[in-house]
C-alpha cells in the first residue's frame, strides 16, 4: 500500500529499548497527531505537507497523555503539564508530589528541572527506579543479542568475522550485566513498589466541561492510590486516597443526569492491587468511592489495556478472573459480559459500539467478540492458526456506491521477506440464534499486501505499536529496521563503544557497576510516523465483495434446521407383543449423536445432533431430499422417514428400530 504523505521522521528515540511507544492519537479539530512514547512525544501537524509542531522530551519517564479541545495533557514522572495543540508550546505544569511547584503561561519559560524537583527521600526513590529501568534495558539487549547469535544470519549466513564480532559483543554484555541479569526484573518491581507515590497514570480529561461540579476537569492516579483532581489551570484540588496500592491506569465516564441538560456526572474507575474494580464519584471534592466489584486475587500493577467506559460497560484487563472484563456499571455488580484467559497476553482493545463488537489482540493473536446483551455467538471468529505477531484494529464502514461494511485491519509487527504485511478482513457483524459447526466461519481476507516506503525513507520494517485509524486513514509508528537488524548491526560500532566506556570507567567490570547510569549504544534505524490511506486503497469491487461476504454470513447464520427423532420398539421373543405400552408414542429426540445424512443430489454430511436432537445444515441444502443412515447395528430392523428440506418450518426425520428382548 502506498503512503499518503512522506513519513515524519522522529528526531530522537521515542521509547527505551524493549518498550513500546504509545498508540498515536489524531486530534482532528487541530489536525495534529500526537505520537511517541516514554522518552519523547511528537506533535505532528498533518496538513497537506505535514511538519513537526514540537517535540516534548521526557524529563523522567512519560506515562501517557490525553487530549481535549486545543490542549494535550502529558504525565512525565511526577509532573503533569498542558500543551497547546495550536502552538505546540507549554501552557501549564504542576508537580503532583509537591503541588507548590507550579508554572503557568505568562510567567516566563518553564524551568523543568525546578518543576521536577522532589523531596530528598522521593528523589532517592526516583533515582533507584530510573537505574532499575536502565538495567533492565541492558538485560533485554543481552537477551536479544544472544537470540541473534543462536538464530544465525539474516537474510543469509554470517561471515566468520561477523560471527566473531557478535560473539565478542555478547561476551562483553554478559560481563557488563553480570549477576544482575537474573534479578533485574525483580529489582525493578521492588523499586516500583517503593516509588509508588512517584508513578502516575496517564491523565484523563473531562470532555463535558459545561457546568462541571467542583471544577475538577483533569485527573491523574498515583500507584499509591492517591487520586489527584485538578482544574483547567492544573491547580491541585482536594486529593483522595481510598486504596493503598492500585494499577496506575484510570478510566472516566461522563453520564447524563436526570435533568438531561448540559451537566454531566463524572465517574472514575481503577483496579486495586487485590483485583477490586472501584467506582469513584469524580464530582465530589475530595472524590469518594461509590461502589466496587470485589477482587478475586492479586492484580498486576502493569497498566494493561487502556481502560475506558463504552456502551454502559467498564472495560479493563487482568482482573476479576478475566484477561479482559466488561462490567455493566448502572447499577454495578453484574458479571462481566466478556471473559478471556488471564494468561492471554492481551495488550490492545478496540471497540465498535455501533455493532457491539470488541477486538482484543496481543502476542497470541486477535479475537473478535460481541458484547451486546443477549447475543448468542460471542466469539465471531473460530480459533485461528498461529502466525507471526500482528496488530489488529477496525476500519469503519464507509458510504459509497456500493457502501462498504465494517472491516478489520491486521498489520504484522515485523517485516518478512517481502516487507510488513497487512490484511483487510470482513468483520463478522452477524449473530445467529443457532450454534453450528460452520458458524462462525474463519474471517474472509478482502485485500492483502505490504506497506510501502516513500523516496529515501525506507518502508516500515518494525511496527512498534498499535496503529490508529481516523476515518479511513491509518497512522503507524514504525522503524526502518527490524529487531534482528538492529542487533545484527550493533557489532559494527560495539568496539568503539566498548573502548569509550572502558576509558571512562576504567574497565568493563567497573562500567557494569554503573550500569543503571550507562546509556545504551545507538541502535540502527529510526522511527517515523507513517500514514496509509486504507479506505482510498479499496475499490468498488472490494466493497461489493465485502457486502457479498456479509450476505454469506447472514446465510450461514440462518441455517436449515433439521430435528431427528428416534423410537425404540421393544418386543418379546415371540415377536407378537410390544414390551412398552403405546410404543409408537415413545418418539424422542436423538440427542448428542453422530449421524450421517444423505441427499437426493448425491452428497452426504456427517454431523452431530445437539441436546435437543437438532442439526444445522448449510443454506444450499434447502430443497434437497434427505435420509439418514441407521444409527444402530445393521442386523436390526429399521424404519426411517425422509423429508424435503426447507428454510422455513420444522424439518423432521424419524427412525424406528425394532429390538427383540
Amino acid at each position: 500500500m502506498k503512503l499518503k504523505w512522506q513519513p515524519m521522521a522522529f528526531s530522537s528515540e521515542c521509547a527505551p529499548y524493549g518498550q513500546a511507544p504509545f498508540q498515536p492519537l489524531m486530534v482532528k479539530e487541530n489536525a495534529v497527531v500526537v505520537a511517541g512514547g516514554p522518552s519523547a512525544l511528537f506533535l505532528v501537524k498533518v496538513v497537506q505537507v505535514p511538519y513537526l509542531l514540537n517535540t516534548i522530551e521526557a524529563q523522567v519517564h512519560i506515562a501517557g497523555f490525553a487530549a481535549h479541545g486545543d490542549e494535550v495533557y502529558v504525565q512525565d514522572g511526577p509532573v503533569l503539564s498542558g500543551w497547546s495543540l495550536k502552538t505546540g508550546r507549554a501552557i501549564a505544569a504542576i508537580n503532583l508530589v509537591d503541588p507548590s511547584r507550579r508554572w503557568a503561561a505568562g510567567r516566563g519559560e518553564p524551568d523543568w528541572a525546578w518543576l521536577h524537583t522532589l523531596p530528598e527521600q522521593a528523589r532517592g526513590q526516583q533515582d533507584a527506579l530510573r537505574r532499575a529501568r536502565r538495567v533492565l534495558e541492558w538485560v533485554q539487549l543481552l537477551e536479544g543479542a544472544e537470540a541473534e547469535l543462536a538464530a544465525g544470519g539474516s537474510p543469509g549466513p554470517r561471515s566468520a568475522d561477523e560471527t566473531a564480532r557478535l560473539q565478542q559483543m555478547v561476551a562483553d554484555l554478559k560481563e557488563l550485566v553480570g549477576a544482575r541479569r537474573d534479578r533485574a526484573r525483580g529489582e525493578l518491581a521492588e523499586c516500583a513498589r517503593a516509588a509508588a507515590g512517584l508513578i502516575f497514570s496517564p491523565p484523563v480529561v473531562r470532555s463535558e466541561q459545561v457546568g462541571a461540579k467542583g471544577a475538577a476537569l483533569v485527573f491523574a492516579l498515583g500507584r499509591d492510590g492517591t487520586l489527584h483532581p485538578l482544574d483547567s489551570t492544573l491547580t491541585s484540588m482536594r486529593t483522595a486516597r481510598m486504596d493503598r496500592a492500585v494499577r496506575p491506569s484510570l478510566a472516566m465516564a461522563e453520564l447524563e443526569t436526570d435533568a438531561h441538560g448540559d451537566e454531566y456526572a463524572c465517574r472514575l474507575f481503577y483496579v486495586t492491587e487485590d483485583g477490586t474494580v472501584r467506582l469513584i464519584d469524580g464530582d465530589a471534592l475530595p472524590p469518594k468511592s461509590l461502589a466496587e466489584w470485589p477482587g478475586r486475587g492479586p492484580a498486576s500493577a502493569e497498566p494493561g489495556v487502556r481502560p475506558r467506559l463504552e456502551s454502559g460497560l467498564v472495560w479493563g484487563s487482568a482482573a476479576l478472573g478475566s484477561g479482559i472484563f466488561a462490567l455493566p456499571f448502572d447499577p454495578p455488580g453484574e458479571a462481566s459480559r466478556v471473559t478471556l484467559p488471564l494468561d492471554g497476553g492481551w495488550q490492545w482493545l478496540e471497540l465498535r459500539p455501533d455493532y457491539n463488537l470488541a477486538l482484543v489482540s496481543g502476542g497470541g493473536g486477535a479475537r473478535l467478540m460481541a458484547y451486546g446483551k443477549g447475543v448468542t455467538i460471542v466469539d465471531r471468529w473460530p480459533q485461528r492458526p498461529p502466525r507471526a505477531p500482528y496488530f489488529a484494529t477496525f476500519l469503519p464502514q464507509a458510504d459509497g456506491t456500493p457502501p462498504r461494511p465494517l472491516l478489520v485491519v491486521e498489520v504484522d509487527r515485523e517485516a518478512q521477506s517481502t516487507g510488513v504485511a497487512y490484511r483487510l478482513l470482513v468483520a463478522n457483524t452477524v449473530d445467529s440464534p443457532y450454534r453450528s459447526e460452520f458458524f462462525p466461519p474463519p474471517p474472509a481476507v478482502l485485500v492483502e499486501g505490504v506497506l510501502e516506503g516513500w523516496g529515501q525513507r525506507a518502508a516500515p520494517a518494525l511496527v512498534r505499536t498499535q496503529p490508529s485509524v481516523s476515518r479511513q486513514d491509518a497512522y503507524v509508528v514504525a522503524r526502518d529496521r527490524t529487531g534482528r537488524q538492529q542487533i545484527a548491526a550493533l557489532p559494527d560500532s560495539w568496539a568503539e563503544y566498548r573502548e569509550a566506556i572502558t576509558r571512562q570507567y576504567g574497565g568493563i567490570e567497573q562500567a557494569g557497576a554503573a550500569l543503571g547510569d550507562l546509556a545504551l549504544p545507538p541502535l540502527a534505524g529510526s522511527d517515523a510516523l507513517y500514514c496509509y490511506p486504507l479506505g482510498a486503497s479499496l475499490t468498488s469491487h472490494d466493497a461489493e465483495r465485502a457486502n457479498q461476504v456479509v450476505q454469506e454470513l447472514r446465510d450461514l447464520a440462518n441455517p436449515v434446521r433439521l430435528r431427528i427423532f428416534f423410537n425404540l420398539l421393544r418386543y418379546n421373543e415371540r415377536g407378537q407383543q410390544y414390551v412398552d405400552k403405546h410404543p409408537y408414542l415413545l418418539m424422542l429426540p436423538l440427542k448428542s449423536t453422530t449421524v450421517t445424512l444423505r441427499f437426493g443430489g448425491g452428497g452426504q454430511v456427517t454431523t452431530r445432533t445437539d441436546d435437543n436432537g437438532w442439526v444445522y445444515l448449510r443454506a444450499e441444502t434447502a430443497g434437497e431430499r434427505v435420509v439418514m443412515d441407521p444409527v444402530v447395528e445393521p442386523n436390526f430392523e429399521v424404519q426411517a422417514t425422509e423429508c424435503v428440506l426447507t428454510r422455513t418450518g420444522e424439518n423432521v426425520l424419524k427412525q424406528r428400530v425394532k429390538v427383540r428382548i
